[in-house]
């Protein structure tokens, strides 16, 4: 029964995953530039630093720090949608080298059975079942929920994909910057440091 759930959570956690790919490579994929941040009815930015601006979603719970630029509301296409997944949401800033992108799914299966550690393994299979190479990886924990730091390569584009997740209840949050070449560690880490869980 626990290979049978594992499995499930794999294929789940593996469709998320392509989803994102998907969305940053798919021309058709639906992106709606936020131009007047006040139109965003469950979301909001605020000026950090002449370089960075904070993002905050009240439906998310989630605040981060993106670098200066246009936040898209990111949809995936409609045929890379799962069965498993109740609900994705995406924010992204493209740069000149570099994607940012922030988010969280909600599962549309039980998972309260399976130990954490189990499902976060299985997110990291499924995205190297998608023809990715696993350049690094190490356990990293968000306040008292665990995770994963990784860095995968896109075999067939070449894009580096480097990615935090972590599983906090039903929620998958995952955070992403993309690029054809290696990203700024910098940039990479404030991005990654500046995410904070908000009531």
């Amino acid at each position: 029964m626990l290979q049978t759930n594992r499995k499930l959570n794999q294929l789940f956690l593996a469709a998320v995953f392509l989803v994102l790919v998907e969305t940053l490579s798919n021309p058709n994929v639906e992106a709606k530039t936020v131009n007047n941040f006040q139109q965003l009815t469950t979301s909001s930015v605020i000026a950090a630093t002449p370089a960075w601006q904070e993002f905050s979603s009240s439906e998310g719970k989630f605040s981060v720090l993106f670098p200066n630029g246009k936040v898209e509301e990111v949809s995936p296409p409609e045929n890379s949608n799962s069965s498993g997944v109740k609900s994705l949401k995406m924010h992204a800033v493209n740069g000149d080298k570099n994607a940012f992108i922030v988010g969280y799914a909600d599962f549309g299966i039980d998972v309260s059975q399976a130990p954490p550690g189990e499902l976060i393994d299985a997110f990291l299979e499924g995205m190297l079942e998608n023809e990715s190479k696993l350049l690094s990886q190490k356990n990293i924990q968000f306040e008292e929920y665990p995770g994963k730091e990784v860095k995968v390569k896109d075999e067939k584009n070449g894009t580096i994909y480097n990615t935090r997740f972590f599983l906090i209840g039903h929620k998958i949050y995952f955070m992403m910057v993309g690029s054809i070449e290696t990203p700024e560690v910098s940039d990479t880490q404030k991005f990654f440091n500046s995410f904070h869980l908000i009531k």
